[in-house]
């Protein structure tokens, strides 16, 4: 008797991880509008956004090719060890959390390379206006500022999700006793690697955020002191 709740109990202990896997580390995601005002990028600078958005996907694509790779033999002894578990019911869960991690990873980082190739488009946009209303007169050393510091934030989450597609995160089996504590292990360590990867992309948004207020207040006072027709918006 002791043993079956003694299994059910550690069932239930995974289970309760694999809840808090999909659910805990459940971001919300914040929209940005562009605006439909005329587009004044070149064809030049249109294939240079495309390829870098188009860069940033490959990249995370071959991180994730290279670490499935590197990680071969470790899921062939994940396999080894979870065939020698007895417990049918531990063996079922631990197998569907170590699957589950894989999967979230994935998830997670291509949401995050798509969010950034939008981030991207947008500050391409804004430095167009920007070009329109240096070009009109209006000082831009500022926003030109903000616009280096989310330049360089894309960057930096740009590199922290395609390290993060390159992780593999893979139960180390030793034996049943320790089962429980080796899988709480791997799994608070993908948790934080999450957080660690999200936070940068924050960043980033925020940069971008920062620049598009910027460029309505250059809006604004450009067409407060020149009496000229507004720049159409590129974030609101």
């Amino acid at each position: 008797m002791a043993t079956i709740i003694s299994r059910r109990a550690f069932v239930l202990v995974l289970f309760l991880l694999l809840s808090i896997l999909f659910l805990g580390i459940s971001y919300a995601q914040e929209s940005s509008e562009t605006s439909s005002g005329t587009e004044t990028a070149g064809s030049t600078k249109i294939a240079q956004v495309e390829a870098k958005r188009q860069n940033i996907l490959e990249n995370v694509q071959k991180k994730r090719e290279a670490a499935m790779e590197r990680v071969k033999t470790a899921r062939e002894n994940f396999q080894e060890k979870l065939s020698q578990i007895t417990d049918e019911g531990k063996k079922n869960a631990v197998e569907r959390i170590n699957n589950a991690l894989s999967t979230i990873n994935t998830n997670k980082t291509d949401r995050w390379a798509s969010a950034l190739e939008k981030l991207s488009d947008i500050l391409e946009r804004i430095k167009n206006k920007v070009s329109d209303a240096e070009a009109n007169g209006a000082d831009v050393s500022a926003i030109n500022e903000l616009i280096t510091t989310a330049e360089g934030a894309i960057a930096s989450a740009t590199n922290a999700v395609e390290t993060q597609a390159g992780k593999e995160y893979v139960i180390e089996i030793t034996d049943e006793e320790t089962l429980g504590q080796s899988v709480r292990t791997v799994v608070q360590q993908f948790k934080q690697d999450l957080r660690t990867v999200h936070a940068e992309v924050i960043k980033a948004r925020d940069a971008v955020r920062q620049a598009a207020r910027a460029l309505v207040s250059l809006n604004t006072t450009s067409n407060e002191s020149s009496g000229s027709a507004p720049l159409n918006n590129t974030l609101q």
